[in-house]
């Protein structure tokens, strides 16, 4: 005689596996990432970011900056900004691509791997910078940016 209680106990498992691993992703969402930051952290550190260049707060900006700031263009060697230099020059590092990737970026679906978390197709990279040798604290800063020939 077959069991016709099988299916419906079966489905309760599989719902059960999914509540479980919901719950788990929730909270993972609050642990460290590949790059030592947070979810929670990168959508605030995004949104943070993303209301200074849609104002057009250089100096705001700059306070999101690890300095200095690696500064990437194609065919070029690596240069890097100072704090003075960046805000002098914001829109030759902030270009209107790279403001446009920022503020059209979904906090939510930023990649990340152990390098840190990238804006649209690598424009801008974020990573968790330590605030003492030690590196008991960390924040979340922008670490480069990367002009491509647009």
């Amino acid at each position: 005689m077959k069991n016709v209680r099988q299916p419906i106990r079966t489905r309760s498992l599989a719902l059960a596996a999914c509540l479980i691993c919901a719950l788990g992703l929730a909270h993972a969402q609050d642990e460290p990432g590949p790059a030592g930051v947070s979810s929670a952290q990168l959508v605030a550190f995004t949104q943070k970011l993303q209301a200074a260049v849609a104002a057009g707060q250089p100096a705001t900006v700059a306070d999101l900056v690890s300095f200095p700031l690696r500064v990437n263009e194609e065919h070029r060697k690596p240069r890097y900004v100072s704090r003075a230099r960046f805000v002098a020059s914001y829109s030759k590092v902030f270009t209107p691509h790279v403001r446009a990737v920022v503020v059209a970026q979904d906090p939510q679906t930023l990649f990340q791997n152990a390098s840190g978390a990238m804006f649209g197709n690598g424009e801008v990279w974020l990573a968790g910078v330590c605030s003492n040798t030690a590196c008991t604290h960390s924040k979340v800063l922008v670490t480069a940016v990367n002009l491509s020939a647009r």
